[in-house]
């Protein structure tokens, strides 16, 4: 059994994308020729959290992409 302190010590970074939409983050939404993804960025250094909304236009860097 592990502490807090021994699985996540010092400065964590947690990064998470919404794949299907949920309470806390966007699901990946296509918009005509756009791509548009929402991560959520905390750093346990800075307290910092961050909300990021990403427009994407560049399809190779989906391998599936579902059509409408």
């Amino acid at each position: 059994i592990y502490a807090t302190a021994e699985m996540a010590a010092g400065d964590v970074v947690l990064a998470a994308t919404g794949v299907t939409g949920g309470t806390m983050l966007d699901g990946i939404e296509r918009r005509g020729q756009e791509i548009w993804t929402h991560t959520l960025l905390m750093r346990s250094a800075h307290g910092t959290t961050r909300w990021i909304k990403s427009r994407h236009t560049d399809y190779a860097k989906f391998e599936v992409l579902p059509t409408e």
